[in-house]
């Protein structure tokens, strides 16, 4: 079974996005936004080629949208490592 790994960003990223998601969508909106973001890191891990090579911005990255956010991960053994999670109007090379 392959797995996803949150680097320190990453896990930053994802508890902004929660917080923003509780203050402006309330908690059920947001804890449906977040489950249904580990989903899809968890069919990531299993299928990492789902998402779009991002070799422009570093080598092996990928990058998947999931609704207004970008997941950018690296393909490791067992998994993937997930980099950073960006909202998609961000300007990814200052942020990466």
């Amino acid at each position: 079974m392959a797995d996803f790994f949150l680097s320190e960003r990453a896990a930053e990223d994802i508890e902004e996005m929660a917080e923003y998601g509780f203050t402006n969508f309330g908690v059920s909106k947001s804890r449906e936004y977040g489950q249904g973001l580990e989903v899809c890191l968890a069919q990531l891990a299993m299928s990492p080629l789902m998402g779009l090579g991002a070799d422009e911005l570093a080598d092996d990255l990928r990058r998947f949208l999931y609704g207004s956010h970008w997941i950018f991960y690296v393909q490791r053994p067992g998994g993937i490592h997930v980099v950073r999670v960006l909202q998609k109007n961000m300007d990814f090379v200052r942020h990466l």
